[in-house]
Parts: C-alpha cells; sequence; structure tokens
C-alpha cells in the first residue's frame, strides 16, 4: 500500500512538473511573438497634412496643370527670341550639260564643246526687325500675362486637390466613427438579446420580445457592415486622389477632434472675402487675363503702323571648266550687301481692323470672366459660412438631444430589467438614442469641414 502511494506520487510528479513545463514554453513563445510584434516595424499613418503635401505633388490633374504652365515658358521664350536678328547660311550645287554649243564661263573663257559642267554658290543672310508697331514688344508681356496664368491655374488646382483632399479625409474620420457607433450598437442588442433570453427562460418575457430583439441585433449587424463599407470606400477614393497604386497599403491617422474645434469662433463673410480676393488664383487670374488681352489688342493695333527691318547678305560661288582655282572664284565672285526695306500697309482686305475688334472683344470677355469670378467666389464664401454656422448650431443642439435621448434610454432599460415596460418601447428609446447620437456626430464633421475649408479661404492651412 505504501508503495502504491509512493508511485502514484511519483507519478503526480511528473504530471506536474510536465504541466510547469508547458506552461514554461508557452510563456517562452508569448515573449518571442510579443517580441517580434514590437519589432515589427509599424505601418505608417497618414495624417492630413501628409496626405494633402503628397497629392498636391502627384495627383495627375495637378502635373497636368504644371505641364500648361511649362508650355507657357516655352511660348514666352519664343515671344522673346523673336525680337533677335536672324542668321541663316545658303548653299545651291549644279551640274549643267550642254552638247553642240561652246560653253562659256563667267569670265568669258571657252570650256569645250559640249561637256558637263559643274557650279556651286554659297551666302550667309541675315535679317533684323527695327520697327513693328510695338508688336514683338507687346507679345513679349501679352506671353509673360499669358504665363503667369497659367502658373496661377496650376495654384488653382493644387487649392482644389486640397480641399477634395480634405473632404475626404474628414469623411473617412466620420465614416469611422460611425462605424464605432454601430459596433457599440452591436454590443447593446447582443446584451439585450440576451436579458431578454433569460426573462424568457425565468417565464418574464414573451418569445415575440426575444425575436424582437434578435431582429434587432441583425439590423445592427447590417448597419455596421454598411458603415465599415463605406469606411472602405472612403479610403479608396482617398488613395485615387493621392494616385496610389493597387498595392499600395493606406490607413489614415485619426486625430481626435474636440468640441472646441468644432465650436471655434468663425470670421465674418466680408473678412474671408476681402482675403479670398487677394489671393485666391481664380480672382487673380481673371485680372491679369485682361492684362493679356489689353496686350493683345495692342499686338492687333500694330497692324495699321509700318514695318521697317534691316538685311545683310553676303554671297560668293564658283564654276568648274576653268583655269581659275576654285579659291580664286570664291574670292573674286564675293558679294556682300546691306539693305533696309519699308513696308506700308494700304489695304490688307481690313485684316488689321478685324483682329484689332476680335483683340477688344476679347478683353471685354476677360472683364465679364473677371467679375464672373469674383461672384463665384463670393458665393462660395457666402455658402462655406452658412454651412460652419449651421454646422455649428446643429452641432449643439444635436448635443442637447442627445443627453435627453441618453437620459431616456437609460430609464427604458431600467424599467424594461423591473418588467415595468415591454421590448417595443426599449427598442424604440435606444434607436431614439442611436440616432441621436449619428446626427451629433453628422453636425459636428460638416461643421468642421465647413470650417476648415472656410479658413483655406482666408489664407489659413487646413490642419487637423
Amino acid at each position: 500500500m505504501r508503495l502504491f502511494i509512493m508511485n502514484k506520487h511519483r507519478k503526480m510528479k511528473k504530471i506536474e512538473f510536465r504541466r510547469l513545463a508547458l506552461v514554461a514554453a508557452l510563456a517562452v513563445l508569448a515573449a518571442q511573438a510579443t517580441a517580434q510584434e514590437e519589432s515589427r516595424p509599424q505601418e505608417r499613418r497618414w495624417t492630413l497634412g501628409e496626405c494633402i503635401e503628397y497629392a498636391r505633388s502627384n495627383n495627375i490633374q495637378v502635373r497636368k496643370a504644371q505641364i500648361n504652365a511649362s508650355a507657357g515658358e516655352v511660348e514666352l521664350e519664343a515671344a522673346k527670341a523673336s525680337r533677335y536678328p536672324t542668321l541663316s547660311f545658303n548653299s545651291g550645287q549644279s551640274v549643267s550639260h550642254q552638247s553642240a554649243i561652246k560653253l562659256i564661263n563667267d569670265y568669258g573663257e571657252v570650256v569645250s564643246d559640249g561637256t558637263f559642267s559643274y557650279g556651286g554658290s554659297y551666302g550667309f543672310g541675315s535679317n533684323v526687325s527695327i520697327f513693328q508697331g510695338g508688336r514683338l514688344r507687346n507679345n513679349v508681356r501679352r506671353q509673360e500675362k499669358q504665363l503667369e496664368s497659367s502658373r496661377m491655374a496650376v495654384e488653382q488646382s493644387e487649392n482644389t486637390i486640397t480641399v477634395n483632399v480634405a473632404q475626404a479625409y474628414l469623411q473617412i474620420l466620420y465614416a469611422r466613427e460611425t462605424a464605432e457607433i454601430n459596433r457599440r450598437a452591436v454590443e447593446l442588442a447582443a446584451r439585450q438579446v440576451d436579458r431578454a433570453q433569460k426573462r424568457l427562460e425565468e417565464g418574464d418575457a414573451a418569445r415575440n420580445e426575444v425575436a424582437q430583439m434578435r431582429a434587432q441585433l441583425a439590423a445592427a449587424q447590417y448597419d455596421l457592415t454598411a458603415a465599415q463599407n463605406n469606411l472602405a470606400q472612403y479610403t479608396l477614393q482617398l488613395k485615387q486622389l493621392l494616385e496610389l497604386g493597387a498595392d499600395d497599403r493606406f490607413e489614415a491617422a485619426y486625430p481626435e477632434i474636440g468640441d472646441e474645434e468644432v465650436l471655434q469662433a468663425l470670421p465674418t463673410v466680408a473678412e474671408v472675402y476681402a482675403a479670398a480676393v487677394e489671393i485666391m488664383p481664380e480672382t487673380r487670374s481673371a485680372e491679369v487675363m485682361i492684362e493679356a488681352s489689353q496686350y493683345a489688342e495692342k499686338v492687333a493695333k500694330a497692324g495699321f503702323y509700318p514695318s521697317i527691318s534691316l538685311s545683310a547678305n553676303v554671297s560668293t560661288g564658283h564654276q568648274s571648266g576653268t583655269p581659275v582655282s576654285m579659291g580664286s572664284q570664291l574670292r573674286d565672285k564675293l558679294n556682300e550687301s546691306v539693305g533696309l526695306s519699308l513696308s506700308v500697309p494700304i489695304f490688307n482686305n481690313k485684316s488689321a481692323r478685324t483682329s484689332v475688334r476680335r483683340a477688344r472683344l476679347d478683353t471685354r470677355q476677360s472683364e465679364i470672366d473677371n467679375l464672373n469670378a469674383r461672384k463665384e467666389l463670393l458665393a462660395t464664401v457666402e455658402s462655406l459660412h452658412h454651412d460652419a454656422v449651421a454646422g455649428q448650431a446643429n452641432f449643439v443642439s444635436a448635443g442637447e438631444k442627445l443627453l435627453y435621448a441618453e437620459e431616456s434610454w437609460r430609464l427604458a432599460e431600467a424599467s424594461f430589467e423591473a418588467g415595468a415596460n415591454n421590448a417595443v418601447d426599449l427598442i424604440t428609446e435606444k434607436n431614439n438614442y442611436l440616432s441621436a447620437l449619428s446626427a451629433r456626430l453628422q453636425a459636428k464633421y460638416q461643421a468642421v469641414l465647413a470650417a476648415k475649408i472656410l479658413l483655406f479661404y482666408k489664407g489659413e492651412p487646413i490642419t487637423l
């Protein structure tokens, strides 16, 4: 008997040792896994500022605008180069044959009766415009203004992508918080199902109440799935704005946005509009295009004035079949000339007059475009200001509604636990609470987005 007890005690020690060894091994594996997880580099999370900066450098629309601006630089260089003299080299080589007659060269000498003759000519020519009624000078200035407008188009494209990225980024934040609300709704619905099931087992609830609770749980799970899909869709939209590839991983950072940022002080419409007129490329470009059109008028008016140009030419040549060497011929035939030409327009089928009238109409169109740009800018600022003010007011109202809805739901939950009300009343109060929570969240991000864009038009960067 004693031997049996000792053997049993030894077996228990072996089992206990094995258990301790297994626990120790599992602990070591867990420690290694934790160390590997800690040593693994964390996935990058993009802030709003990083997204905006990256999009302004890589977005396709911005790059297209930059190419157009580069084309404007080329046009400006061509306009400036047209004021410089031209220089060209001309050469002609010919072979001729005549038979049954005597070939006489340029020196009056008989070459031969019927043979081949080879000749060559060489010359340099230069031409420079002296006066064209200011056409060249005003064309350069017009190209400078158009280049300035093209660069403002790049800035406008960058501003557009900045606003689009900010909007997409805030949509991601909104979708994430909406998904969190739906996740909490699923947890609440699951707890209510458990409570209803226990009450059914205790005989304090009917089966239809359990069925209603389960239906609410299924609806909450469906809403959670839809919210997660919206989050994925908004994330994809932002990736496309950033021009990221299919294999590029992207995850946004989720900064906390407090009530003080939602309810920040807003500038007046007049303050924002006064600043926007000075800094926004839409209005600045419209003003520059008026100046470009005015220079185009001056270019067209140059068609009424005479033009004066100076030319210079140097030429020489040689011919075979003569005892005079090629070098002597090139030297003896050297011809140099300088000429001054004057061209006075008398009748040109009204082309100059038509060009001037067309340029004046373009100037008037540019002036109207400028007025329209200011009008649209004012409308945008007023709309943003209205959205920001309305969003803040809705946020405050939704916050008060949320307090009462939450209190009502808590009371309904307590009454349901005490058996004082039914499942329909509890579900109604819970849905009212979740609806108030969603309304407050929506008002929050509408107010933040409108305020951020409004301040952007005032000259402040968009940050979170």
